[in-house]
């Protein structure tokens, strides 16, 4: 039978994570057979460990140069389905997930892009201060994709697309789906939201996870400034005061106590403080200076 779909999954020292997403794929209602897995591993010194179940559908790639983009590139390259889906080695797709996919891109020849929801989950049955933080700002795909972009944690891609428009930015550590939706966006090719082509994901459950994020955010809108030649300068004073912005969506954002909204706007004027002391160092003592591996 002939391959339909190709599912990529980057993944950086996370086998745990990628088995988990493996047994989401093995119980999709769509025929194993219709679709294949790339998993591209962006460890150049790892080994797939022994322990790791890969299903007969599914193979390993390998990328050198650092970078979950630069890894989603080597996969693409080698990748036979039509529809490419994207997601991350910590999601857990819904077994109609591809199916979910898959009917749209057949109905709607139009529509070249598409995002589907992420849904978050806490570690625990009551939602911490940081994983509220990450269900509110983070991984909003109704909201991106009015934008024109969707993450690659749940993103439906016609092949034919990466061939008219290039791959992704493998400069970037974070905002390469971004970038590269933008530039999907400004070749006249449409994004359509998917709210049944689901994915589950972990909220970010500390304060050092949601930093990691936001500076590796701050770094790809570094890079994308300097290569569109715009000023990338933005001072820190900026982040002395809390974000007008930011509040507003604590404040109205449903289902929350007073205590809970009260320690958000704190935890999101800590980031402030940290996303400033990240653009001082990018701006002032060197640029980029990537992932180690």
């Amino acid at each position: 039978m002939m391959i339909r779909a190709t599912v990529i999954i980057p993944t950086f020292r996370d086998w745990d994570g990628i088995q988990r997403c493996l047994d989401a794929l093995a119980l999709q209602t769509v025929s194993p057979s219709e679709f294949e897995i790339i998993v591209a591993n962006n460890n150049r010194d790892d080994v797939v460990p022994d322990s790791l179940s890969l299903p007969p559908n599914a193979r390993v790639v390998w990328e050198s140069k650092p970078g979950s983009y630069a890894a989603r590139n080597a996969a693409l390259q080698v990748a036979q389905g039509d529809a490419v889906f994207f997601t991350d080695s910590d999601c857990i797709p819904e077994p109609d997930w591809i199916a979910n996919g898959l009917d749209p891109l057949e109905n709607h020849p139009d529509i070249t892009r598409f995002g589907g929801a992420v849904k978050l989950f806490p570690a625990k049955k009551d939602w911490t201060t940081p994983e509220l933080y990450d269900r509110v700002f983070n991984l909003r795909q109704e909201r991106y994709v009015v934008h024109g972009y969707a993450a690659t944690a749940n993103l439906l891609v016609r092949r034919s697309v990466f061939e008219a428009v290039g791959p992704f930015n493998a400069e970037l550590m974070s905002s390469g789906d971004k970038e590269w939706n933008q530039r999907a966006e400004k070749a006249g090719y449409p994004i359509l939201y998917l709210p049944n082509m689901c994915v589950r994901h972990p909220a970010r459950d500390s304060f050092a996870a949601h930093a990691k994020k936001r500076g590796r955010v701050a770094e790809g809108k570094f890079i994308m400034k300097n290569r569109d030649k715009l000023k990338s300068y933005v001072s820190p004073l900026k982040y002395i005061f809390p974000s007008v912005r930011n509040a507003y969506r604590i404040c109205s954002e449903p289902n929350l106590v007073l205590f809970q909204r009260l320690a958000l706007l704190e935890f999101d004027y800590r980031l402030r403080l940290h996303e400033a002391g990240v653009l001082f160092k990018l701006r002032y003592l060197g640029g980029p200076q990537g992932r180690r591996q």
